[in-house]
């Protein structure tokens, strides 16, 4: 029996002109933005499926019932450890919205490069990197 998985996954895309020039002008709007050298937000771009997140509730009375509920999909994630980003195949559906991706990373690489990422919560930094991903794009 052959083994399909890594066909099944496989992503084969290619960057071209577009993606390069979307990267480039993500990255001189985040450095301008937030006062830093350009060359600092250098990092590997990957095409990947990132996954989906779900919610499990059980809930207890008489019964126990398991319900899982879609949250969302992860459409991009910056990897500080690798310096790299990972951006979904799914936003080449619509440039506004891979723009918007490419961008938000972007802010997370800066906030990395400020200490912000290891100093601040979660919800905080999230919540910065929307807001300024709205305001940039």
């Amino acid at each position: 029996m052959f083994n399909l998985t890594p066909q099944l996954y496989k992503i084969s895309l290619t960057s071209d002109s577009r993606l390069r020039k979307i990267i480039k002008d993500a990255k001189e709007k985040v450095a301008k933005y937030f006062r830093i050298p350009e060359y600092l937000l250098n990092s590997k771009c990957k095409i990947a499926r990132l996954p989906e997140i779900y919610r499990i509730e059980i809930r207890f009375g008489n019964y126990i019932i398991r319900k899982t509920r879609r949250v969302g999909k992860v459409f991009g994630m910056f990897k500080p450890y690798a310096n790299e980003i990972l951006i979904d195949p799914e936003n080449f559906y619509s440039e506004e919205h891979l723009r918007k991706t490419i961008i938000h990373e972007f802010i997370h690489k800066a906030q990395a490069i400020l200490g912000k990422m290891y100093t601040f919560s979660r919800y905080s930094i999230e919540k910065e990197a929307y807001s300024l991903t709205e305001k940039l794009a």
